[in-house]
């Protein structure tokens, strides 16, 4: 599954009802965390742009991408990893790895920064 942009069942705090909530959300699956886990980042087409991280955001518009099926400008989350299980995958869609190396490398570059750096901010 590494390398696959897929749709999964995500948790959400909907601030409007105060509560946790669940959406269908694009993913791209970058590990596998135990047998029936995966490492993930999220794709969102973050609505207040003022939150678009400059380095960790990866800019993906729908005509340089199209086997994902973007509807609008949206941004790779590298800064955002998260689990999702694989019972949460509703549609495997693409593999990155396989239709779009270049985009696939640019998130390994970023991955490996942003880890670097919460890595050293430990020490």
């Amino acid at each position: 599954m590494t390398g696959w942009y897929c749709t999964s069942v995500f948790p959400y705090y909907d601030k409007v009802t105060c509560k946790k909530s669940f959406k269908v959300r694009p993913m791209l699956v970058i590990g596998e965390s135990d047998s029936d886990e995966y490492v993930a980042l999220p794709v969102s087409k973050v609505s207040d742009k003022r939150r678009i991280h400059p380095l960790y955001d990866i800019k993906m518009e729908p005509a340089d991408y199209p086997l994902l099926g973007l509807k609008v400008t949206s941004y790779l989350r590298v800064h955002k990893q998260t689990i999702m299980y694989t019972s949460d995958i509703t549609r495997k869609i693409c593999n990155v790895c396989d239709a779009y190396p270049d985009l696939y490398l640019e998130m390994c570059e970023k991955l490996a920064m942003f880890n670097k750096k919460i890595s050293d901010e430990m020490i």
